[in-house]
């Protein structure tokens, strides 16, 4: 970590690198919110978002020091109490709106595949909904309840996320409680999907009302297939045994009817993955100390198949475009992956507040923005450099940002041509015969 006292000129640096990456209309932002009603002088919301990033930079989380880091930004004194203050509903609301632009701007690769993809300009708009669970400190489980866990309840938060991707732009972004699945939130997508819309979601939210709702209101979708879920066959009717019907085949499309009870005609796709990609599934389902059953040769079998619904015909789209069009999401995944693995927020958030709830939630938003902020960031910049350099290499996410969590300070220091050195040393894929990279995965659809 930083040391408490930076020196002028170090402190000067953050804040101006700290300003280039946060390049939003802060003021425009602060209008919408509600928590700019009158002009602004010392406590402005950039401020106090500022303040906190300098803060949590020298491993700090209190009101005096949030105060003393805003004095410095506005040149000007601020009182602790005139902060505490400043934490209301409105702030909460503002911070989350900086949050939704900070996020829709760290997913524009996503969006620029789907620009790039013919096939895609065809659907009016084109949703990708996730979610991911976040473990928080134990001082904030009364605001965000999770699981029930060695006598006491965890702290929990779930994250819903749906992003259009032919504007780049974050429709949803809502924190829920752990206890709302995503089975239960499967019906919000009705929030923002209209007729002539495509919908790609994981089979997490596989609901087969929420299906056959889409499908009568003419909105498309592609899904994994949820295991267990029933097959038929379109004419006989007669149940089809999944691990029968693809044999050795490389692959499968046909027409079939879905679940037991609606019995709903889909197009089902399976795609054979490369054996790289196929025993890297395995050995991680083998691995999940959460599945208590022991599963069958079929199950292993399906495994090594990518396995689709969708309701769009052959004409629309090719097999191979179904399975790109999927691997969309998979960038957005692995954001979420590094949230939960690298970068803790129990660990970055003081265990021993006493806080209100909007104290809680503006930590929480204020720190996945300081995460975004320097996780994606740094690494397209480092990305964009690398790229005009004559050897090619890959840089793993999930490396990167360990890297982040742990050298922030000397980062900050150096220049980004110093960095991608130290990059191409620390956090390029390794080459495995037993597991294979998020690129490789892209590469492979």
């Amino acid at each position: 970590m930083v040391p408490k006292k930076a020196s002028p000129a170090q402190r000067q640096k953050y804040k101006n690198i700290l300003g280039s990456y946060l390049d939003l209309d802060f003021n425009k932002i602060a209008e919408q919110s509600g928590l700019k009603k009158r002009k602004e002088k010392k406590l402005s919301g950039k401020n106090l978002i500022l303040g906190f990033m300098l803060m949590s930079i020298y491993g700090l989380n209190t009101f005096s020091q949030w105060a003393h880091e805003v004095s410095w930004l506005s040149g000007q004194t601020v009182s602790k109490q005139a902060v505490f203050k400043r934490i209301n509903p409105f702030f909460v609301s503002f911070v989350l709106m900086i949050l939704n632009e900070v996020f829709a701007q760290h997913v524009q690769n996503v969006s620029a595949k789907a620009k790039g993809m013919n096939k895609l300009k065809k659907y009016k708009n084109i949703y990708v909904q996730d979610s991911t669970i976040l473990q928080l400190p134990q001082c904030l489980n009364k605001f965000y309840p999770g699981n029930y866990s060695q006598g006491e309840i965890k702290a929990c938060i779930r994250i819903q996320i749906i992003i259009e991707l032919h504007q780049n732009k974050i429709v949803q972004f809502k924190i829920t409680k752990y206890e709302k699945n995503d089975q239960s939130m499967s019906p919000m997508i009705f929030d923002v999907a209209e007729k002539g819309d495509l919908i790609i979601r994981d089979m997490g939210y596989f609901v087969m009302q929420v299906f056959e709702d889409m499908t009568k209101a003419s909105v498309k979708f592609i899904t994994r297939v949820k295991p267990g879920v029933k097959i038929y066959h379109p004419k006989s009717g007669t149940e089809i045994d999944m691990a029968k019907l693809i044999g050795n085949k490389n692959k499968i499309d046909q027409w079939v009817l879905v679940g037991s009870k609606i019995k709903l005609p889909l197009r089902l796709i399976a795609v054979k993955l490369p054996e790289d990609l196929s025993n890297e599934r395995i050995r991680k389902e083998k691995l999940n100390r959460d599945r208590r059953l022991n599963h069958s040769k079929d199950y292993y079998k399906l495994m090594r198949y990518a396995i689709y619904l969708t309701t769009e015909p052959k004409p629309e789209l090719k097999v191979q475009e179904v399975a790109k069009i999927y691997a969309l999401r998979w960038r957005i995944e692995s954001i979420f992956k590094t949230w939960k693995s690298e970068l803790h927020l129990q660990k970055i958030i003081a265990t021993n507040l006493s806080m209100s709830k909007e104290r809680a939630q503006s930590i929480v938003y204020l720190m996945l923005i300081f995460i975004l902020t320097f996780q994606l960031r740094i690494y397209n910049d480092v990305v964009k450099l690398l790229k005009t350099q004559k050897e090619k290499v890959e840089i793993s996410l999930t490396k990167f940002t360990i890297l982040i969590a742990k050298k922030l300070n000397e980062i900050l220091k150096i220049s980004v041509d110093e960095l991608a050195v130290i990059v191409v040393c620390n956090c390029c894929y390794e080459k495995r015969k037993d597991r294979i990279n998020y690129l490789q995965k892209i590469k492979l659809s």
